[in-house]
């Protein structure tokens, strides 16, 4: 009896949740709800921006490091003998050169193995694809050193991707040695001694140009495998390279010639 009596007297007890405190509690519970939500989306966006970052700066930098590289080593003949590194051709997506690696002491005038020789290499950038291509041609003979008569097969490998132009400026820029000395105006730095070569017809260096070719200015942007460029992901690069073996005075009149 003790226990029905219980019983029917829990069932009369009116205590516990109203309507208003059970929306307030669903409310409050909405609100943690989202605003856990919003921390994890904000903590993953920062976590890819910066992995993406870092992804486009590794990327970015090893495949100016490789273009540099093949530009360090363009000088294979003073430019007194009548030798010049960029050739005629090249535009400002395309760059055709002369480089050579040895371990001898004088540069075999054929190529045989792909680590020694001379060899003739055409960088282009794909703008549609995003990628910087390498096409290595090695010689095979020569008329008469520095002149090359014969190449071998090409070798075309790429150097980057994903990569695109930073704002409207080209790949590739070519400077030539000003006549007279002195420091210039320009937005990039340590070129006083320079001063810009427009290509001529077709965007194309001449023959009359291309010997004139003193320093190749490299620049790109390099982005992340998603393409994403927003939120800082992409990275931009630029570094010029001068083909000298000593630096000309900015001061006097400049006689040199492009590997002197």
């Amino acid at each position: 009896m003790l226990t029905l009596r219980i019983l029917r007297s829990a069932a009369r007890e009116e205590s516990g949740f109203t309507l208003i405190e059970l929306v307030v509690a669903m409310l409050i519970s909405g609100v943690i709800v989202v605003v856990l939500l919003t921390v994890l989306k904000v903590t993953t966006e920062q976590t890819s921006v910066v992995t993406e970052k870092v992804q486009a700066t590794r990327t970015g930098r090893q495949t100016m490091t490789k273009v540099l590289d093949e530009l360090h080593s363009a000088c294979i003949a003073s430019g007194s003998t009548g030798y010049f590194p960029v050739q005629a051709g090249s535009t400002p997506n395309k760059l055709i050169f002369y480089n050579a690696y040895s371990k001898q002491a004088a540069i075999p005038s054929a190529s045989e193995n792909a680590s020694e020789g001379v060899y003739k290499h055409e960088i282009v950038f794909n703008e549609s694809k995003g990628t910087l291509i390498d096409t290595s041609i090695p010689t095979t003979s020569v008329s008469s050193w520095p002149e090359f008569k014969s190449f071998g097969t090409p070798a075309p490998h790429t150097l980057g991707e994903n990569l695109s132009k930073t704002s409207s400026s080209p790949i590739f820029e070519y400077f030539r040695y000003k006549e007279t000395g002195g420091a210039i105006s320009s937005e990039t730095n340590g070129l006083e001694t320079l001063e810009p070569i427009t290509p001529e017809s077709k965007e194309e260096l001449s023959g009359k140009q291309a010997p004139e070719v003193a320093a190749v200015l490299v620049r790109f942007t390099a982005s992340p495998t998603s393409h994403i460029q927003k939120f800082n992901r992409a990275i931009s690069l630029s570094s010029e390279v001068t083909f000298a073996f000593t630096s000309p005075s900015a001061e006097s009149t400049i006689n040199d010639s492009p590997c002197e």
